[in-house]
C-alpha cells in the first residue's frame, strides 16, 4: 500500500502501475508548489508497484529526478485567447454523472495505450478538479465514440481529455468535441483555455493549433520511477 499525504496528491492504482495526481493550482493540473512536502514524501519511497506521475514542470521533475524518477513523456502547453469566441457547432449535453464516468472510461481504455489510459476514479477526479466541469459524447448511430473533459476555474478553462476509438478517428470527431469544449468555455465566461499533449503528437498538435491553440513555450513531464524493494 503506497502511503501519500492526500492533500498533497491522489493515487490510482491500474495493474502494476500506481498513478499519482499531485494537488494544483497551476494551469493544465502541472504542479508548482509544496516541493518541501515532496521531497519528505520521496525519501520515504519503497513503492512495490511502478509510480507515474502526471503532469509536472521542469522544477518539478527535476526534484522528482533527484528521487530516482526518470522522464517517461515531455508534454507541451498551449493556450487560446476565449474572448469574442463564437460557433454554431456545439454539443448540448455536458452533464456529469456516475455512469457517464464509466462510459468515458472505456472509450478511454480504447483509445490510449494500457497503462496510459484513464480509469473511471481518475475521470472522476479531473472533473472534480475544476469549480465547473463537464462531459459531453460523439456517437456513430447509437454507439457512443469519442468523449471530452472540460472544465473552468476563475476565467481559465482546461481542455482536460479528448478520446475517440480508434477506427472512429480521423473523420472530424475530435474536431468537434475540441470546438465544442471551446464554446462550452466561452459561454461560462473564460477568457483563456489550456491544453496539454505530448511534443512529439503531431496529430494532436495540428488539431489545436487549427482551432488557435499557440504554444506557451512551457514543457511538463510525465514522470516515472521503477518499483523496489526494502
Amino acid at each position: 500500500m503506497l502511503n501519500i499525504d492526500p492533500t498533497l496528491a491522489t493515487v490510482h492504482t491500474v495493474g502494476a502501475v500506481t498513478k499519482i495526481s499531485f494537488i494544483s493550482g497551476h494551469v493544465a493540473g502541472a504542479l508548482t508548489s509544496r516541493t518541501d512536502d515532496i521531497a519528505k514524501w520521496c525519501a520515504t519511497l519503497a513503492p512495490t508497484a511502478s509510480l507515474r506521475t502526471g503532469a509536472v514542470t521542469t522544477d518539478i521533475a527535476a526534484l522528482l529526478q533527484s528521487f530516482g524518477f526518470t522522464q517517461a513523456r515531455e508534454l507541451v502547453l498551449l493556450e487560446r485567447d476565449l474572448d469574442g469566441f463564437n460557433t454554431s457547432i456545439a454539443i448540448q449535453d455536458w452533464a456529469v454523472s456516475a455512469w457517464r464516468c464509466h462510459s468515458a472510461a472505456r472509450i478511454d481504455a480504447q483509445a490510449f495505450p494500457i497503462g496510459w489510459d484513464m480509469t473511471r476514479s481518475e475521470i472522476t477526479h479531473a472533473l472534480q478538479a475544476t469549480t465547473y466541469s463537464g462531459i459531453a459524447f460523439v456517437n456513430q448511430g447509437r454507439q457512443r465514440i469519442g468523449y471530452a473533459l472540460v472544465g473552468t476555474s476563475l476565467d481559465h478553462a482546461y481542455l482536460q481529455r479528448i478520446a475517440v476509438l480508434p477506427p472512429a478517428q480521423g473523420l472530424g470527431f475530435g474536431a468537434l468535441l475540441t470546438e465544442s469544449c471551446l464554446r462550452w468555455a466561452a459561454e461560462r465566461g473564460a477568457a483563456k483555455m489550456f491544453v496539454n499533449t505530448e511534443s512529439d503528437n503531431q496529430p494532436a498538435l495540428r488539431l489545436y493549433q487549427r482551432f488557435g491553440f499557440e504554444l506557451c513555450g512551457e514543457r511538463l513531464f510525465v514522470m516515472e520511477k521503477a518499483a523496489t524493494s526494502r
